[in-house]
């Protein structure tokens, strides 16, 4: 959809960078679907822009999944979820 060649990707230039986020959230999804099976859901607060990623049901718990394409140790959406 981003309409770059794959070779940005396998190559991580600057057209990379730019999709680097939704890249890594993508993958992240079709992994969940494939390993999981199920719908996952997406969380974001009704005042802020806090949002988690996905909100997956595994049995009797609810858990919430913030994906990060580089080290991120802040993370202020999951704690104020």
């Amino acid at each position: 959809m981003a309409r770059r060649q794959w070779g940005s990707v396998l190559r991580g230039n600057e057209l990379f960078a730019e999709f680097k986020g939704a890249l890594t959230e993508q993958f992240v999804l079709q992994q969940l679907l494939a390993c999981l099976g199920s719908q996952p859901f997406y969380w974001s607060a009704d005042q802020s822009s806090a949002e988690v990623d996905f909100v997956l049901q595994l049995d009797d718990q609810i858990v919430p999944l913030e994906v990060k394409a580089a080290e991120n140790l802040q993370s202020k959406s999951l704690k104020s979820y």
